[in-house]
């Protein structure tokens, strides 16, 4: 099965930056499976489009507003079969950056590109739209858990002792 792992946002602009983050993270934590990309995207579609192509399950982590207290996590869940029409009811109004999933997924429809699966992990941002390098103290403290579930999505397991060793090291990096 082949999986992208795709980080979205921009460390220049507070809990914008979580996708980037959950990357750097997993990076850090040497996740290397066979069949598994693990990518930073800035929001582009063209980027997500490019990693999402000839991929069985593809994992999109961002900030995700929706009104809710900072640092709520959302999972979002899409089973895709290419010979259906596209139900994504749950997604229609979720934007990420300066793209509408729903939009994405029609341009990987009309491409042929789409993914069995599309996952989406998120967080509730505190601080999105000024110029702040790190994470607020909602956001990253939620951090942990969202590096968990996309751990688990890929079948893979680690002792939060040895997550929270991480975050530490990155904490002392301004996350």
């Amino acid at each position: 099965m082949n999986i992208a792992i795709i980080g979205l946002g921009n460390i220049l602009r507070g809990d914008d930056g979580l996708g980037i983050y959950v990357i750097r993270m997993l990076k850090a934590l040497n996740i290397h499976y066979k069949n598994v990309n693990v990518v930073e995207c800035d929001g582009s579609a063209i980027c997500v489009l490019n990693h999402m192509q000839n991929m069985d399950k593809v994992i999109i982590i961002d900030s995700i507003i929706k009104g809710n207290k900072p640092g709520t996590i959302y999972y979002f869940k899409v089973s895709i079969r290419s010979s259906d029409p596209l139900n994504i009811e749950q997604l229609r109004n979720l934007s990420l950056h300066d793209l509408k999933l729903e939009d994405v997924l029609l341009m990987c429809k009309a491409l042929n590109q789409l993914p069995k699966e599309l996952i989406i992990i998120g967080c509730e941002p505190r601080e999105f739209n000024s110029f702040k390098i790190g994470l607020s103290k909602e956001v990253k403290d939620s951090l942990i858990k969202i590096v968990d579930l996309v751990l688990k999505e890929i079948g893979a397991t680690l002792q939060h002792i040895s997550l929270k060793d991480h975050l530490n090291w990155f904490g002392k990096r301004s996350i």
